[in-house]
């Protein structure tokens, strides 16, 4: 199992350097608004390698100033 990360606000800063609402970020990454609301708010967590393919799907190639 890959590395888990507190996520919450990685993807919501992930999100909005897409400039996306959490439907149209959820669309493009097939989760449903709801679960985007649910990571955010730190309810569940995503590894890292997902967040890593998160970022390549909107072409964001410098991930790690999100994470810091």
């Amino acid at each position: 199992m890959g590395k888990k990360i507190k996520s919450g606000k990685f993807i919501k800063q992930l999100r909005k350097e897409t400039g996306l609402t959490q439907t149209k970020f959820g669309e493009a990454i097939n989760l449903s608004q709801g679960n985007v609301s649910d990571i955010e708010k730190n309810r569940y967590d995503v590894t890292l390698s997902k967040f890593i393919k998160w970022c390549e799907v909107f072409e964001i190639k410098d991930y790690n100033k999100i994470l810091k």
